[in-house]
């Protein structure tokens, strides 16, 4: 099974992808952090493709454009279902880190969200965590490795804001 992770970059996030050590269909997905920590230190770049996407056409990601990645992410089944993988929209834009839950009502509207994946009830909207990790990623204290790849730094005497390597 194919491990999803997700990555931050300086303007945005990637989100879910699937790492490949080559473009060749035999080449191996990669599956661990550590594998990726790995193979970023020898290499300069990492193969991936977006899972669900009509193209599996693997795509190239450069070192220099990554902050930090988190995974491997093990989405968990719809089938499997609790009443605890089911929130308010309030509920779930906090443990999210959004500001306000219309941001989570406008995706619903714009169809980002399966029909499966939210229900309206007497006037509230309820969404499964399934959804919310398929579109968004993990939660913000989601417990999953992390890697770091560059760090964003303020240099006070150029007074700029400077990438640092740290792989």
């Amino acid at each position: 099974m194919q491990k999803w992770f997700k990555v931050e970059m300086r303007t945005h996030a990637k989100w879910p992808i699937v790492f490949y050590s080559g473009t060749e269909d035999k080449s191996s997905s990669i599956n661990t952090i550590e594998d990726l920590e790995s193979y970023l230190r020898e290499h300069n770049r990492i193969y991936y493709v977006v899972p669900g996407k009509d193209s599996s056409e693997k795509k190239i990601m450069y070192k220099s454009q990554m902050l930090t990645v988190i995974g491997p992410i093990h989405p968990k089944s719809t089938a499997l279902i609790t009443i605890d993988d089911v929130l308010s929209l309030s509920e779930a834009a906090e443990k999210w880190g959004f500001k306000e839950a219309s941001t989570l009502r406008n995706a619903i509207y714009k169809h980002k969200f399966y029909n499966y994946e939210h229900k309206k009830s007497d006037g509230t909207w309820f969404v499964t965590k399934q959804g919310m990790t398929r579109v968004y990623g993990p939660e913000q204290k989601h417990g999953y490795q992390d890697l770091i790849v560059n760090e964003i730094s303020y240099d006070s005497k150029s007074n700029k804001f400077v990438i640092l390597p740290k792989l």
